[in-house]
């Protein structure tokens, strides 16, 4: 199996590239999402004060609700399944489909739903490199959509077309001019605030 990551510069264009990755047979159990919850439409300004202590989507009212109806529910008929977590160094996401499961696994027995192994961790657990792990991450945090496909070895290059043709940036580039501004590594201590750099 192959892992196709792409980093969408906001959610419509993550969501179209999903949508093709849809059209083309690309299953629930293969396509993922993650954004922070300011990145999805109608989620702008809400929850961005929550600690991991409070993230309880069964019983936070502040939660209640907030998957329900997202714009990430439902992608080119994919039915993704959504959670919302609590990630070091992003705070409040959403997270979807094969992605999601595999953040959301990794918080099992977390209190709360604070998810401590994060995007960075799940990225390693996917053989992503270290290197390349922080960059995405970084794009996440400032404000990008990540998608990632698990494809077979014969449909990797399908999806990573799909990707590029449908948006996603030049990660290279980007880690090129943060690096000149000073950037070095994604912080998993500081949830961005509302001045963060964006993508």
């Amino acid at each position: 199996m192959d892992t196709v990551i792409g980093l969408f510069p906001d959610f419509h264009t993550a969501r179209e590239a999903v949508d093709a990755l849809g059209d083309h047979g690309f299953g629930d159990n293969e396509v993922g999402l993650v954004a922070r919850n300011r990145a999805v439409p109608g989620h702008e300004g809400h929850r961005n004060d929550l600690t991991p202590a409070a993230i309880a989507v069964e019983s936070d009212p502040r939660i209640e609700g907030a998957v329900e109806g997202a714009a990430i529910g439902s992608l080119a008929g994919l039915a993704l399944a959504v959670a919302a977590l609590v990630l070091p160094g992003l705070g409040p996401v959403f997270v979807a489909g094969a992605l999601g499961s595999l953040i959301a696994s990794t918080g099992a027995g977390a209190a709360a739903g604070a998810v401590t192994g994060g995007l960075l961790g799940t990225l390693a657990d996917l053989g992503v490199a270290d290197e390349h792990a922080e960059v995405y991450a970084e794009g996440v945090k400032r404000g990008g959509v990540l998608v990632t496909v698990h494809a077979s070895d014969e449909r990797g290059p399908e999806a990573r077309r799909l990707l590029y043709e449908h948006g996603a940036v030049d990660v290279e580039d980007h880690r090129d001019r943060w690096a000149e501004a000073g950037w070095d590594r994604f912080d998993t201590a500081n949830p961005p605030g509302e001045d963060y750099p964006r993508l």
